[in-house]
């Protein structure tokens, strides 16, 4: 199953219309081509039936992730109109993917105060995973002010296993799939939801990730990576924080702000060991991945 991410805005009533074929929740549409015969919307041809979709609305100025639906066919070539084509009135020809399950999202999450709130954990997967199709990037480059925004005129996205971790953890949305064995997706999105909690509790405790850093510096403790050597400029003074005594594996009731630690506690990681450390669960400890890229060598 692939996620795919639909970013509009409307005129009309919210939800479905069932008068209107093409109205929001009924079907994916877009061009076959952009004005000038370029074929920027060909990611329509890869959702396939059973895809989930999730839904970016604009209302009112805002944008909220605001539904989801199911894929239930392919996408079709169209020489119909639709009802309310806006600002794509001028074209022949359409992609169009049927939809089905349409499902307002009980609290829809303001995608500005979403990106604020997980700014470090996007901007992590987009400079050092550089995912196709992604639905965001980081404007101005190279600046000390800049924020993480919703890329423009990205009608049909992708949506990463990370970034589906953090979505739903913030609307708490359910996922079936009717049978299917998801064992590995579920393993996948609880060690993301274990690693995305780590890095929240070091986000709000700036001081211990100051210190560690002061102590560590900008290498990776176990594989000797550092960012500013990949990303220049952009990665210097880059690195994840790691708690030994794993975070997200304590008793709920000790996840608070006064949680006890100490800096002989944290290391500092890249990316691709942190990931590794909480890839099991009980979480490797740090000595167990010294040992396992030592026999990398072998």
């Amino acid at each position: 199953m692939n996620i795919w991410i639909e970013t509009r805005k409307e005129r009309h009533t919210l939800g479905n219309d069932d008068r209107d074929d093409w109205s929001y929740g009924k079907c994916l549409w877009s061009p076959t081509t952009d004005k000038s015969r370029k074929k920027i919307y060909e990611l329509m041809k890869q959702p396939v039936k059973g895809d989930l979709v999730l839904h970016f609305y604009e209302t009112s100025g805002v944008r909220y992730f605001h539904a989801k639906s199911r894929v239930t066919k392919s996408y079709q070539v169209s020489i119909e109109t639709p009802s309310n084509p806006g600002g794509w009135g001028w074209a022949n020809e359409f992609y169009r993917i049927d939809l089905g399950s349409f499902e307002l999202i009980n609290n829809p999450i303001n995608i500005r105060e979403f990106l604020d709130r997980h700014d470090l954990s996007i901007r992590q997967e987009y400079v050092q995973e550089d995912p196709s199709n992604y639905p965001f990037q980081i404007s101005p480059k190279n600046s000390n002010n800049s924020k993480v925004t919703l890329k423009q005129g990205k009608y049909l996205s992708a949506c990463t296993n990370k970034l589906f971790t953090l979505l739903q953890e913030s609307s708490e949305i359910e996922i079936s799939n009717k049978g299917e064995d998801i064992a590995k997706s579920h393993d996948n999105h609880a060690e993301g939801k274990r690693l995305s909690k780590e890095i929240s509790f070091f986000a709000r405790n700036p001081g211990l990730v100051r210190k560690a850093k002061r102590l560590y510096g900008y290498k990776c403790q176990a594989c000797g990576f550092e960012f500013k050597n990949k990303y220049g400029e952009f990665g210097e003074d880059y690195i994840e924080c790691h708690h030994e005594n794993v975070l997200s594996e304590r008793p709920k009731e000790d996840w608070s702000e006064e949680v006890k630690t100490s800096i002989e506690d944290v290391k500092v990681l890249c990316s691709n060991c942190h990931r590794m450390i909480h890839h099991k669960r009980p979480a490797l400890s740090f000595q167990e991945l010294l040992i396992l890229l030592e026999k990398s060598k072998i």
